[in-house]
C-alpha cells in the first residue's frame, strides 16, 4: 500500500508549480527591494548634486564680483582703497567666513573665502591669489584652491541592527 501511495504521481505536477510560485515570488521581492533602494540612492545623489552645483554657483558669483572689482581698479574707473574696500563689503555680505592676507605693500596679496550654502553645512573653501604687475601696474587673480567640505557631524547609532544583542538568560 505504501510503496503503491509512492509510486503514484498524480499531484505532483502541482506541487511543482507551488514551489516555482515560491521562488518566483521570492525573486520578485528581491528585485522590487532593489529598485526601491537604487531609486532612494538616485533621488539622494540628485539633492546632493543640486545642493552642489547651487553653491558653486554662489562661489562663482562672488569670484566673478572680485574680478569685476579688481578690472574696475585696473581700468581705473575706482581707486585701489576704495575697490579693495568694496571688495571687503562684498565678502562680508556674502561669505561665511573670510581672510585678506597682506603683502609687503599693504595691498591685500591673498584672499581665502569659505562660502556656505544656507543650510550651513556644505562650504566650497577658495583660496585667490593677488598679484600686481610691475610693468602695467594691475593686479591679476588666480585661484589657488576651490575645494568643498562638509561640517563633521556626529553619527547617530540609533539603528536596531548595530546594537549588540543582550545575552539570553533562562529565567
Amino acid at each position: 500500500m505504501v510503496r503503491q501511495f509512492l509510486s503514484d504521481e498524480r499531484g505532483s505536477s502541482s506541487v511543482l508549480i507551488v514551489v516555482m510560485m515560491v521562488v518566483l515570488i521570492v525573486f520578485g521581492l528581491a528585485i522590487f527591494s532593489t529598485a526601491m533602494s537604487n531609486m532612494r540612492l538616485a533621488d539622494k545623489k540628485i539633492a546632493w548634486k543640486n545642493e552642489y552645483y547651487q553653491l558653486e554657483g554662489k562661489s562663482n558669483r562672488v569670484i566673478g564680483d572680485v574680478i569685476a572689482i579688481v578690472e574696475d581698479v585696473n581700468h581705473k574707473k575706482i581707486d585701489r582703497k576704495s575697490g579693495f574696500t568694496k571688495i571687503e563689503q562684498l565678502l562680508a555680505e556674502s561669505c561665511s567666513k573670510y581672510e585678506t592676507t597682506l603683502g609687503e605693500d599693504g595691498l591685500p596679496a591673498a584672499i581665502a573665502l569659505n562660502v556656505t550654502n544656507d543650510a550651513g553645512d556644505k562650504n566650497i573653501a577658495i583660496v585667490l591669489s593677488l598679484s600686481q604687475s610691475q610693468e602695467t601696474n594691475d593686479f591679476t587673480i588666480r585661484i589657488i584652491e576651490f575645494k568643498e567640505w562638509q561640517e563633521h557631524f556626529e553619527f547617530d547609532d540609533a539603528s536596531p541592527f548595530s546594537k549588540r544583542p543582550s545575552p539570553l538568560s533562562l529565567v
